[in-house]
């Protein structure tokens, strides 16, 4: 089980109640899932579709605030799943160390899809586990323009990337 997912301020999924900003906030929001019993912390790395004025490829953390939260998830034991479509969002949280990658669709700037052969190689270095995400959403999301739900999870499980679920 993982609790409210950790947002930037104004950021994706900001209404389920898991904003913070600072290295300070970062660390007290990871502490806070541990001391109610979260299983794993889950961090909005990029933007999302379902929040209004959330761009999808917009990455919301830098690499080092996803590596305090790493670094704090992991003194107490827990993974960290990192939901973003972004590629910048993608490469901040694999540069992080997150535990697992949530969609990972490759979002470009534009709202294409722009599969990143050597970012995957460095997710399948890093020994980074992917998770597309596919849930009873998917036939709305799958209607989107431009979107093939779960399209680079073959090449990326080719690749070597291990696909499990939370």
């Amino acid at each position: 089980m993982a609790a409210r997912p950790i947002t930037v301020t104004g950021g994706h999924c900001w209404f389920m109640g898991g904003e913070a900003d600072s290295e300070d906030d970062l660390r007290r929001m990871v502490r806070t899932h541990h001391k109610r019993g979260a299983d794993l912390v889950k961090v909005m790395s990029a933007g999302g579709f379902m929040t209004t004025g959330s761009a999808p490829w917009y990455a919301q953390f830098t690499a080092a605030q996803l590596a305090v939260i790493v670094e704090e998830a992991g003194r107490v034991d827990k993974p960290v799943a990192a939901h973003m479509h972004g590629i910048e969002g993608i490469r901040r949280a694999v540069e992080a160390g997150v535990t697992t990658l949530e969609h990972c669709s490759f979002v470009t700037e534009t709202n294409e899809r722009r599969f990143d052969e050597p970012l995957a190689a460095r997710i399948a270095e890093r020994k980074i586990f992917v998770c597309p995400t596919i849930n009873v959403n998917a036939a709305y999301i799958a209607r989107l323009p431009g979107i093939n739900v779960g399209e680079h999870v073959k090449t990326m499980h080719e690749m070597g990337v291990d696909h499990r679920g939370h």
